[in-house]
Parts: C-alpha cells; structure tokens; sequence
C-alpha cells in the first residue's frame, strides 16, 4: 500500500495487522457495534472500504449487519464513496456455473450473508461498487487483473491479496465502477 493519503481501518484486533511503518495506517481496534466509533472513522473519509468476512464456522450476518453500520455512520458523518468487498457467487452470479452452485450449498449461511449485504449497498443511495473476486491465493502482487462485471473467471480463476488490495484502492481512488459490481481476477 504506497497512498499519500492515511488510511484508518476498524479491525477485531489490532494483533492480525503488521503493516510497514512507511504505510500511513493508523489502526482502530473496535465493533461496528459501536456506532459513534464507526462515525469518527469515516468522517472526512475519501472513500470507506469494506472488507468484512465470516470466521470460520461463524453463521452470523456478520457482512449485511457489519455494512449495515458503515452505511449509517457514513450517511452520518456524510461521506459518500462505499467499496464493498463480496464474493462471485453472490445475487445475480449466484448461478454462474454449476461449480458456484455447489459452493452456495456448502457455504449456504455465507453467501446468503454477501447476498443480504448487495442489497444494504445497493439501497444505501452511497456512490457504491461492489467487488467480487475470484478464489483468493497469498500471491505476490504481480499487477494483472482483470474486472469487468461480466467477468466469469471459471474453476481456474485467482486472484492474489495484494493484487486485490491494489484493486480496491484504485478503485477507491478512481470511481471507474460507481453503481456495479465488478468481478475481479488474474
């Protein structure tokens, strides 16, 4: 992450981030419970980035309710810019392919959770992009990527974290997708 701009993320714990000290990031533990925190986060914020998962095994709506409070604090504090970070497979990719099929099945609680967060995105009236990456890997970021919203990535699709992150933070920064969800893979 080489931005001129901080970047503020809210994270369970601060002890999974080891971020180098030239990164502008100043790190706040905390709930998107607490909606006065979340508020003083996005305050003045260019663009807030959404990143919410489910552990393992977890079954709560960790995402729909997660973004749920990310979209009240920024109507509140009256930041504008949303990326939202779902999945491929998720509302109308749902049935991309016999393989996304079976995935829902077996993580059925999950996507419903990303379906159940589109929709608080879509209806937020925020200048939203939703993402949807292919399969994860811990790759390098190499800088090949491509999106589309029509993007079917197939059983070999990948993306790498950093390539996703250098994603996210370019489209935060240049809005090309307001208003869709992107696919994105290698």
């Amino acid at each position: 992450m080489s931005s001129s701009r901080p970047c503020t993320p809210v994270m369970r714990s601060r002890r999974w981030c080891a971020v180098p000290a030239v990164c502008r990031l100043r790190i706040v533990a905390g709930s998107l419970a607490h909606a006065d925190a979340v508020e003083a986060v996005v305050r003045d914020a260019d663009a807030v980035i959404s990143m919410l998962g489910v552990r393992k095994g977890d079954t709560a709506a960790i995402c729909t309710d997660g973004v749920g409070s990310i979209v009240r604090a920024m109507d509140a504090a009256g930041a504008r810019r949303l990326i939202a970070l779902s999945a491929y497979g998720a509302s109308e990719t749902r049935k991309a392919s016999l393989f996304i099929r079976l995935v829902r099945k077996i993580i059925a609680a999950k996507m419903r959770d990303k379906d159940g967060m589109e929709a608080v995105v879509r209806a937020s009236g925020l200048d939203w992009t939703l993402v949807r990456p292919a399969v994860l890997t811990n790759g390098p970021h190499t800088g090949h990527v491509r999106a589309g919203a029509s993007l079917r990535p197939g059983l070999a699709g990948r993306i790498s974290r950093a390539d996703l992150a250098a994603f996210l933070l370019r489209e935060a920064a240049d809005g090309n997708d307001i208003g869709g969800a992107v696919v994105v893979s290698r």
